[in-house]
């Protein structure tokens, strides 16, 4: 995997988005409506994040946190996939996340009743994730009129646009 992501970015690729979305495998191990395992890896949400956090780690190490997204899909529903309590991992993988100074979290979460085929009737966790995480936040499915703002008024600390190659658009 690391030669992989060296070899890419050594291509003229400015970094890599870790897919831990919409029922693929990092996303099957945060989810307890899929992730049954009684091991390290399972019950808590602490464990769940678990897999995630040793990818991200493996690939920063590999090519630097500031080259490194995730994708988040806290709501999605696709294909079956659950969690009873997204409103606590997500929030929670976004703390974890904290530690290494990523470029960005990407969350998809479409506005219930938008019509998108991911969008559900759960309540938006974008808003916790928003609270949780302290780089740059890029949130996908929403309009500007819903998008997330902190529980409370606050400077939130971030990297400059020019301490990134590109600089994605951040809600704060």
């Amino acid at each position: 995997t690391k030669f992989r992501v060296r070899f890419l970015v050594g291509t003229g690729l400015d970094g890599v988005e870790i897919h831990a979305a919409n029922n693929y495998l990092i996303d099957t191990f945060l989810r307890n409506g899929t992730n049954r395992r009684d091991d390290a890896y399972g019950g808590t949400s602490e464990n769940r994040v678990r897999f995630l956090i040793e990818i991200v780690d493996s690939v920063s190490r590999a090519i630097g946190p500031d080259r490194v997204g995730v994708r988040l899909s806290p709501t999605n529903a696709v294909h079956g996939i659950s969690d009873s309590a997204p409103e606590i991992t997500f929030p929670t993988a976004a703390r974890m996340l904290n530690r290494f100074g990523l470029a960005y979290l990407h969350v998809i979460e479409p506005e219930p009743g938008s019509g998108h085929p991911m969008a559900t009737d759960l309540t938006p966790v974008a808003p916790l994730i928003r609270a949780a995480f302290d780089g740059p936040l890029i949130l996908n499915g929403v309009t500007t009129a819903t998008a997330p703002r902190p529980p409370s008024p606050q400077v939130r600390p971030t990297r400059s646009p020019s301490e990134h190659r590109s600089s994605p658009t951040r809600i704060s």
